[in-house]
């Protein structure tokens, strides 16, 4: 009797409660996801150069093009508060890995920065998806915000910093920003700023490594 009631306990646990925690984990790396301002990913692949390889033109972009892997979250746990989401979820999301690659489309040789197309792809536990967003800084469309809104996301250099706005439509000021920095020890700086329901903002850091596919250099 005991052991049908300790085997009927742990299937009700797998089929239900399980399930529910891994829904509230890709939830919770889904705030990440949006607060990074860089939709999801299709894969991890490595490299520094871009979609085919041959630019010319990203002087400016070549130390944050290729794979990186995030290594460090800072100020995560109070980030993901401030959005209301509860402790639990706050140290599932703690726990989940995060993969980026970042390249180079369109344009010639010739052609400026502007006339060139970023491609972000991403890659956690919710799979892999991409983002495409020209870096003249017109804002491309989609309907993939928080709770499914339709937002704005536009990308813009400064310097050799890369920064992402996402605006929710209708409105003029960003609510989420994320900018990028290759730091002087070799390290991608992610900075995330997102306004919350209230009006405040808040933030997050991480730092991200690059990923060098070792069978490319064999």
């Amino acid at each position: 009797m005991w052991a049908e009631l300790a085997k009927r306990s742990l299937l009700s646990w797998f089929f239900e409660v399980l399930p529910v925690a891994l829904l509230a984990l890709q939830s919770a790396v889904a705030v990440l996801s949006h607060g990074d301002v860089d939709g999801r990913a299709r894969g991890l692949v490595s490299g520094s150069g871009t979609a085919d390889g041959k630019h010319a033109h990203g002087g400016k972009m070549s130390k944050l093009l290729g794979a990186w892997r995030v290594q460090e979250w800072h100020g995560m746990e109070e980030f993901l508060e401030q959005l209301s989401f509860p402790k639990w979820q706050r140290a599932l999301a703690a726990r989940a890995g995060q993969s980026y690659v970042l390249q180079l489309k369109g344009g010639s040789t010739n052609d400026s920065l502007d006339k060139a197309t970023l491609r972000i792809e991403t890659r956690d536990m919710r799979g892999t998806s991409a983002l495409e967003l020209p870096l003249d800084g017109q804002a491309v469309k989609s309907r993939d915000g928080d709770g499914g809104a339709e937002v704005m996301r536009a990308a813009r250099l400064n310097g050799q910093d890369l920064e992402i706005t996402e605006t929710f439509a209708r409105e003029s000021r960003p609510y989420s920003v994320c900018k990028r920095t290759v730091t002087d020890d070799g390290r991608m700086l992610l900075e995330v700023k997102k306004r919350t329901a209230c009006g405040r903002w808040v933030g997050m850091r991480a730092f991200a490594r690059r990923v060098v596919d070792q069978a490319c250099n064999a």
